[in-house]
């Protein structure tokens, strides 16, 4: 029997020894987390109040930042009921406590008045109300006795 000897590199002794566990790069193989909900969000408001008929009131834009609600209110204000011959002894605009700003001139043209304004609103998580059906919807019921939403109503 003949001994062979083999030779080792001295890059092959500085070298850990093997594992019995595999490498996992945990960068593509950590669980996804969902995604963090804002607590409250910001809903703007513009109501406007004309001198002759019906007042009405928009839904703007909603945001999870107070900082981006506040800066809709004043672009909306500026660009849409501010021009030169506003008169500033009209408007009132400020910040509540709560870090919400507000915009209102009972004169905006025309004798027409307008508000501006934030309502804060907590966010409820997904699944926080129970599934539910229209009263005196049932399963048998056809798709001619169920309202479809279309409000075109011919008397037919």
């Amino acid at each position: 029997m003949s001994s062979h000897k083999r030779a080792i590199s001295s890059s092959a002794k500085d070298a850990e020894p093997p594992t019995s566990k595999p490498r996992i790069d945990e960068s593509t193989t950590a669980p996804q987390s969902a995604p963090v909900l804002p607590e409250y969000v910001y809903v703007v408001i513009v109501e406007d109040h004309p001198a002759y008929g019906d007042s009405g009131s928009d839904i703007r834009g909603v945001y999870c930042s107070i900082e981006d609600a506040n800066n809709c209110v004043k672009r909306i204000a500026r660009d849409e009921y501010t021009n030169d011959d506003t008169d500033e002894e009209n408007v009132k605009k400020g910040t509540k406590p709560d870090g919400t700003v507000f915009w209102s001139s009972t004169d905006v043209g025309e004798g027409d008045s307008a508000e501006i304004r934030i309502v804060k609103q907590k966010l409820r998580a997904p699944g926080s109300e129970r599934a539910q059906e229209w009263l005196g919807d049932s399963d048998e019921g056809s798709a001619e006795d169920r309202d479809d939403g279309d409000d075109d109503d011919d008397g037919a």
